[in-house]
């Protein structure tokens, strides 16, 4: 006789109620919580007036839903709400990364995000779902049709989605917000951080230890981020605030090409140390775009014989895990990612509720500041 195992065994509450896993009803919560069928599934799907209940009632109804291990019909739910409690998640990925070796989603900046966000929709009852990622214009489509099939409630779009694709959502009346956004205005609700304030901090904290020539790192390409082109306007327009001239502005066209590939931005650093390195005014401090290019930069320091910050002062911009466990490590500017991601999930549960209402919610912008850190790859000048 085959053994039945101890969890799957059926249990009896001390009112009578069968609690094995898969067969308890929500009926059977109600009795077991002492509430109508209404409250329950109210509470349990997030209905209508769910807001209006009292926080002891809430408690309740998941201590009994749990005592009974209910489980709710995915399918029955989602005709019985119309919501599947499912969130779309969609990261922008430049087409030179879905052609080339990059990975599409990696890297603890993504990572970061997309693990303060499911904390967040599990918290509240949702799921989330990564939607296909092999072409963006088909997956933008894709974000459509599971919006309307009622597979997913709203879509949150992550690393800093391209205006047009934002545009694309909101003319198609899909819920949807922007985390990490930086380009221009669109209307479409979303996150931005305040990329020039914390460029603006870095040049500050640089030239109050003492540095006057400092130089730039942007990017080795063509295909600039939004995000890093107002990084690094803004590093100019801190430099001219403070009176200090630009020497070594290392930013494409004036860098050679390197293609957006697997470690693109390491050898984008690597780059920019041999070069300055082979100046007879070498600069005492650098501002880079990411913390991977940063700790390129203090790698390729050590390896030619010199010394960070003593050398060559850095500093990166994401606080990642480069940042942290770089040697040394990294002074960098956070992007308060916690924060911001709370926001945008917080947004996009207001706007799925009120499509629910009316079809409609009021856009919101928000920018977050960015948190200069300060360790140890920033010093004072020889």
């Amino acid at each position: 006789m085959a053994k039945v195992h101890a969890g799957l065994r059926s249990l009896k509450s001390t009112n009578g109620i069968r609690n094995s896993i898969g067969t308890a009803k929500l009926s059977d919560v109600a009795a077991l919580a002492g509430v109508s069928l209404s409250t329950v599934s109210r509470v349990l799907n997030r209905r209508k007036y769910f807001d209006r209940l009292s926080r002891q009632t809430v408690q309740r109804v998941n201590e009994a839903a749990e005592q009974l291990n209910y489980r709710p019909h995915h399918v029955a739910q989602t005709l019985a709400t119309n919501r599947s409690m499912v969130i779309g998640v969609y990261v922008h990925v430049p087409r030179s990364f879905v052609e080339g070796e990059h990975h599409l989603i990696g890297g603890s900046y993504t990572d970061t995000f997309l693990g303060i966000a499911e904390q967040f929709f599990r918290s509240r009852g949702y799921d989330i779902l990564l939607i296909n990622l092999s072409d963006p214009r088909q997956t933008l489509h894709r974000c459509t049709d599971k919006f309307y099939s009622r597979q997913v409630d709203g879509i949150l779009l992550m690393q800093n989605p391209l205006p047009e694709e934002m545009v694309f959502l909101h003319e198609q009346g899909v819920p949807a917000v922007a985390v990490d956004y930086s380009g221009p205005d669109v209307p479409v609700s979303y996150i931005g951080l305040d990329n020039a304030g914390g460029i603006g901090a870095a040049v500050d904290h640089l030239v109050a230890l003492g540095h006057a020539n400092i130089a730039v790192l942007g990017v080795c390409h063509p295909e600039i981020f939004t995000d890093h082109e107002a990084r690094y306007r803004a590093f100019l327009d801190r430099m001219a605030h403070h009176g200090l001239p630009v020497k070594y502005a290392l930013h494409w066209p004036d860098t050679p090409r390197i293609d957006r590939k697997m470690d693109y931005m390491v050898e984008e650093g690597i780059w920019a140390v041999d070069h300055l390195l082979e100046q007879s005014d070498p600069p005492t401090a650098l501002v880079t775009m990411s913390d991977l290019q940063a700790f390129a930069v203090t790698r390729r320091v050590a390896e030619r014989g010199r010394r960070c910050p003593a050398d060559l002062s850095v500093v990166g911009f994401d606080d990642s895990f480069w940042a942290r466990w770089a040697l040394p490590r990294l002074t960098t500017l956070s992007h308060n990612a916690r924060i911001m991601t709370i926001k945008a999930c917080e947004i996009l549960i207001e706007h799925i509720e009120r499509w629910y209402v009316d079809r409609a919610w009021t856009v919101r912008h928000e920018t977050v500041p960015a948190e200069l850190v300060v360790r140890e790859s920033t010093g004072e000048p020889r």
